[in-house]
């Protein structure tokens, strides 16, 4: 069975050759009667898309050529009616009769991912105007068709609570009209209810500057209005948050660096290093880093425990161009047997919180 792909681009597939090879005319009528549908066309509108300059006798002689050739190629029974022809589609099946019977059925998901791209993309054919008209107008259409049903897929789910699949849609939708300020303000919302205000703030500026940049325009009234309600409730966040620190939290921000945390493993009798960035805390949020510190801590205690029961050094993984001024013995990607009596581990943090533990195999 074959398969006309029509979104992104046009081309003809089976379960045996990814692209058919055929000549552009005979993929430009099996698009038209594609979109047709069960409809189908006449063969005087198939004359009139494809060879609008030539005479009625030629045009149709032309046509007919097609239609045989492309049945040898495609099988006997590819078309189904004489006039109005139709594809049959027990031979060829369709993306956008796919994408149509989703939309009738109301399945929005289907259809958004049936369409990969705009309608015919990058297709043209010389000498049919009104077939690039065509063209044109169902790829307007075919689009506004595939929006309507992200929006629809963004407003069920924030009803529902979803908005990481509110984002989804509605970046679906900025991809496919990145001007609109409907579909940028639907964006900023979904991304401010999901929590993500920062990222809010940042699409807001992009669109900003990108109609500044394009169409020479300020934002509109109620999306700018939106933009400064978000940015005035980071501010007033900001403004609690430092109101209710006292004058010893403000001392100790101030004076104390933002950590970074890394712990390292070092094997007695193979002077092993594993260093591995674990945790980056932000000031306002210290005990966190104890937290992970510990647990880092706990969990290479384990590690260490098992290389002395096994006498086996673990790899250091994904160590594929190791400095050459590093003359240590990294036990790269591969472990190793090796006779291990003792470990140690450290872990360090900010002032004040590095750990360093040492155990020995039973009886050493």
């Amino acid at each position: 069975m074959f398969r006309l792909a029509t979104f992104g681009g046009l081309s003809l597939i089976d379960d045996r050759t990814p692209d058919i090879a055929i000549p552009r005319r005979r993929l430009a009528v099996l698009a038209l009667l594609a979109q047709a549908g069960d409809r189908g066309l006449t063969r005087d509108k198939l004359v009139a898309y494809l060879w609008p300059d030539s005479s009625a006798d030629a045009a149709r002689h032309s046509l007919e050529q097609l239609l045989y050739s492309v049945r040898r190629q495609c099988g006997a029974f590819v078309f189904a009616g004489t006039d109005p022809l139709r594809l049959n589609s027990a031979v060829i099946a369709s993306d956008i009769a796919e994408f149509e019977s989703a939309l009738a059925r109301g399945a929005d998901a289907e259809a958004v991912a049936l369409y990969s791209g705009p309608f015919l993309d990058g297709f043209y054919l010389k000498n049919a105007d009104e077939f690039g008209r065509w063209v044109e107008e169902e790829r307007s259409r075919l689009g506004k068709a595939c929006a309507g049903a992200l929006e629809r897929l963004a407003e069920r789910a924030a009803r529902c609570g979803d908005w990481p699949g509110a984002v989804s849609s509605w970046r679906a939708l900025v991809a496919l009209d990145r001007l609109s300020a409907r579909n940028a303000s639907g964006l900023i919302r979904a991304l401010a209810a999901a929590g993500d205000r920062p990222e809010a703030l940042r699409t807001a500026s992009a669109y900003e500057s990108l109609v500044r940049q394009e169409l020479d325009i300020p934002l509109e009234p109620s999306l700018a209005a939106l933009v400064q309600s978000l940015r005035s409730d980071r501010s007033n966040s900001a403004d609690r948050r430092a109101a209710e620190r006292g004058p010893i939290e403000d001392l100790l921000q101030s004076a104390t660096p933002s950590p970074q945390v890394t712990t390292g493993a070092s094997f007695a009798n193979g002077d092993v290093a594993h260093m591995a960035p674990l945790a980056r805390a932000n000031r306002n949020t210290r005990w966190r880093t104890k937290q992970q510190l510990l647990g880092v801590m706990l969990v290479l205690v384990v590690w260490l425990a098992l290389s002395l029961r096994t006498q086996v050094y673990p790899p250091t993984i994904n160590l594929t161009n190791p400095d050459p001024a590093c003359d240590l013995d990294y036990i790269p990607n591969t472990a190793r047997e090796a006779r291990v009596r003792h470990v140690l581990s450290n872990s360090f943090g900010f002032g004040g919180q590095n750990i360093t533990l040492i155990v020995s195999k039973f009886g050493d």
